[in-house]
């Protein structure tokens, strides 16, 4: 007995059914629900980031955390203390340098590259509170006043005109400021309009499809011009607020839920933890962030990228299987540096800290490359 799609297949030429075979597999394809990289997450704890992390951000090839220490990544896994003691509550990036604010909110600091930093400060008795990038310029704010700077070390001082006014955040160069009964919004910090039905004490916002996102003490809101505000349907109020190139991401405790309109959310398959996110950021490849002690990361992990140990001065520690062997290398750029051989090792203890016998220039970084 002759099958339906049998006889089909032999009334028609072959040509088209070539075609018909092309189209049934687009057909396929097209209601199968892809995945992607944001549906793989997972918790590295290779190296233990402390307790202590306040925020995290990606600029020029690297990742860098800050909190009691800073710390730099070139694939969100293997972190090196590049500031024992740096003691900062939030960290941007932008024209080629890192800044980061200081807890005592007098001073900050900025790093180049994101291993050496300066510390600076404004010359000011208020407080700074808060740190932000506006697409082309660093901004710091405290009390009612607003500094601006395209390189973070000259700085512009510029008044919030309303009485009691308070910066909240920016995006765009687009600048919210909160007053006890309103928030206002300006393209210049000199010309404010009031905004409707926003609602809470906005801590982050982002510009997303021509579309403002801010996230608040209230949860997540939305705005295409600025002024007229509205609720996001998303359920809860996350402490994390990003975007991975036309996704946008928030975390909420230990889970993270993305959108691409800032309204329709969905739940992504992270790993079960008690611990919360403390911050997300992509690198246009895959989304980096923090959980407890450890680093969280979306997709799989990268290829054939040497393993950076932990770089001391002078020296690297090693952990690993007794008897491995290890190329000790050095460099003066850990992106585009050419790294040298400084020597090979057969690992003597499961953790050994290598030194070099005669470190001339301080600027060297090491790494570990097992053989």
């Amino acid at each position: 007995m002759t099958k339906p799609f049998e006889s089909i297949q032999r009334s028609l030429p072959s040509s088209r059914m070539n075609f018909l075979a092309i189209l049934f597999f687009f057909c396929f394809m097209l209601d199968t629900p892809a995945s992607d990289e944001l549906d793989v997450w997972t918790i590295h704890s290779s190296v233990n980031l402390g307790s202590t992390v306040a925020d995290i951000t990606y600029g020029d090839g690297r990742f860098v955390l800050v909190g009691a220490k800073a710390m730099m990544s070139t694939n969100g896994i293997d972190w090196v203390t590049t500031h024992p003691d740096l003691r900062c509550v939030k960290v941007v990036y932008g024209n080629g340098r890192f800044v980061a604010l200081g807890t005592s909110g007098k001073d900050y600091a900025t790093s180049d590259d994101g291993f050496f930093w300066s510390f600076r400060s404004l010359g000011t008795s208020t407080v700074i509170t808060r740190l932000d990038w506006d697409g082309t310029s660093f901004v710091l704010a405290g009390g009612s006043f607003v500094w601006r700077s395209a390189d973070g070390v000259s700085w512009v001082r510029e008044a919030i005109p309303q009485r009691d006014g308070y910066f909240l955040a920016c995006a765009g160069k687009k600048y919210l400021v909160g007053t006890p009964d309103a928030t206002w919004i300006s393209t210049n910090l000199l010309d404010w309009q009031r905004c409707s039905n926003i609602v809470g004490n906005v801590s982050r916002m982002l510009l997303h499809n021509n579309q403002l996102l801010a996230l608040s003490d209230r949860g997540i809101q939305t705005s295409k011009d600025g002024l007229q505000w509205k609720r996001s349907d998303f359920a809860g109020t996350p402490s994390v607020l990003a975007v991975h190139r036309d996704v946008v991401l928030v975390g909420l405790g230990s889970t993270i839920w993305t959108s691409l309109d800032g309204d329709s959310w969905s739940r992504r398959p992270t790993p079960s933890s008690n611990l919360g996110i403390v911050g997300l950021v992509s690198d246009g490849n895959a989304v980096v962030g923090v959980i407890g002690t450890s680093s969280l990361r979306s997709g799989d992990a990268p290829l054939n990228q040497p393993r950076l140990q932990l770089i001391l001065a002078a020296g690297v520690r090693i952990q690993g299987a007794i008897g491995r062997r290890y190329a000790i290398q050095s460099t003066l750029d850990l992106l585009g540096g050419i790294w040298r051989t400084e020597d090979v090792i057969q690992l003597p203890t499961a953790d050994f800290t290598w030194h070099d016998p005669s470190p001339l220039d301080t600027r060297k970084m090491y790494r570990a490359v097992a053989q």
